[in-house]
């Protein structure tokens, strides 16, 4: 049977064991809260305002469609952006 060689396999096939081991971090002035209307519903309640009463807002670049209920001013899509060392974290 044929086998792949090349030089550097052996870092290759070990990469995944060099990668450092990070704990994800919460912090709460920074997190969105669960909630089955989407990612900003509580932050429009303080506001006054509804989640479903808003237009569909979408900005060029932003991708469009999101998620069920997920669009918001500042997120459209309903992605999280991850910075910092918890992106670290999750690489890892």
């Amino acid at each position: 049977m044929p086998t792949l060689n090349w030089i550097g396999k052996d870092a290759v096939v070990t990469h995944h064991q060099d990668v450092p081991y990070r704990l994800l971090e919460p912090v709460a002035e920074l997190s969105c809260l669960p909630s089955p209307t989407g990612a900003n519903s509580a932050r429009s309640r303080a506001n006054g305002s509804r989640a479903d009463e808003r237009p569909n807002e979408t900005r060029e670049g932003w991708g469009g469609a999101g998620g069920e209920g997920s669009e918001s001013a500042d997120n459209p899509n309903g992605n999280l952006i991850v910075q910092g060392d918890n992106l670290l974290a999750l690489k890892a």
